[in-house]
């Protein structure tokens, strides 16, 4: 699913996840961004658990309605992580509440 653990410093040096109109894929998004910045993986292993939310996939009934990301064309839109996809908004100066002061704990 869309758990990623990162510093909220990361996550805005990434500009987050793209902002589209989908819920499938997400995750491997922004795991692009994160490498293609030199992130490294850290699996959790027991006793750290998650547990999966279950939703509908409501994608796949609309997606022939607008550009989604596929199957098809996830590793053309990983390997340039950065460009703004079709669908995307929130790319302006107000992205990730810059005049906002969030908690953050550093574990």
């Amino acid at each position: 699913g869309d758990f990623v653990l990162a510093s909220r410093a990361l996550i805005l040096h990434v500009r987050g996840y793209p902002e589209i109109a989908q819920n499938w894929q997400t995750d491997d998004l922004i795991h692009c961004r994160l490498r293609a910045v030199g992130a490294r993986q850290i699996v959790l292993q027991p006793p750290c658990v998650t547990v999966h939310q279950n939703h509908r996939r409501i994608n796949r009934v609309r997606s022939s309605t607008r550009w989604v990301v596929t199957d098809a064309n996830i590793d053309q839109v990983c390997a340039s992580p950065f460009e703004p996809l079709p669908t995307e908004n929130g790319s302006g100066d107000s992205w990730g509440f810059p005049d906002e002061a969030f908690e953050e704990t550093v574990v």
